[in-house]
């Protein structure tokens, strides 16, 4: 694993972990998404464990055939080494999906500076980063449009290193953080080439 503070990554490297932050914000809002249905009776908690509890089926559960067996029980482990079973807490990933937005957003500015051939500074903080970017004369990327801009600037608004430890956002917030992803996704298949 790339480690920041060793090395400088490559433009590609960039590239790589913002595809891959904007990926694990997705598959968190689906996983988000899938127990708010179980929450909400729309589907039963058999079908949310078979699909993300990694000791699914029963065979494979130590606790299979005891007083303490139950489907995604804390033994599974699921939800970021969690030992809270997901259907017991109210409301998890619902920050974690705006938290590898926010990540992704950040590692998509530091690819286009270190596009430019400039090493991106060890800065969090999106409206800094794109100040930066949009400093340097020579850049021309159709990347940075008015879509982007919104999503930075919307997601620049909560630091959510910190707000990921709260498990309760408004579905409104985690379904925009999830759209900004989106598009950071759609931006990377549309371009080839970043610069013009």
């Amino acid at each position: 694993m790339l480690m920041y503070r060793e090395k400088f990554p490559t433009p590609s490297e960039w590239r790589e972990i913002a595809i891959r932050d904007c990926y694990e914000a997705i598959r968190n809002y689906n996983t988000w998404i899938t127990l708010m249905k179980v929450q909400n009776g729309e589907i039963y908690r058999e079908e949310f464990c078979e699909k993300y509890c990694p000791m699914f089926p029963c065979n494979k559960c130590p606790k299979k055939g005891t007083e303490e067996c139950d489907y995604c029980d804390a033994s599974c482990e699921i939800g970021s080494g969690s030992t809270t079973c997901l259907l017991r807490v109210p409301q998890p990933y619902s920050s974690d999906v705006c938290f590898h937005a926010q990540q992704c957003y950040e590692k998509l500015l530091k690819f286009l500076i270190s596009v430019s051939g400039r090493i991106p500074p060890k800065e969090h903080d999106l409206e800094k980063l794109l100040g930066l970017l949009l400093e340097i004369q020579d850049m021309s990327y159709r990347v940075i449009d008015r879509d982007i801009i919104e999503c930075i600037d919307y997601l620049n608004l909560r630091n959510y290193n910190i707000a990921r430890y709260c498990f309760k956002l408004p579905y409104e917030e985690v379904f925009r953080c999830r759209e900004c992803a989106e598009k950071v996704l759609l931006k990377f298949s549309q371009e080839t080439d970043l610069r013009r």
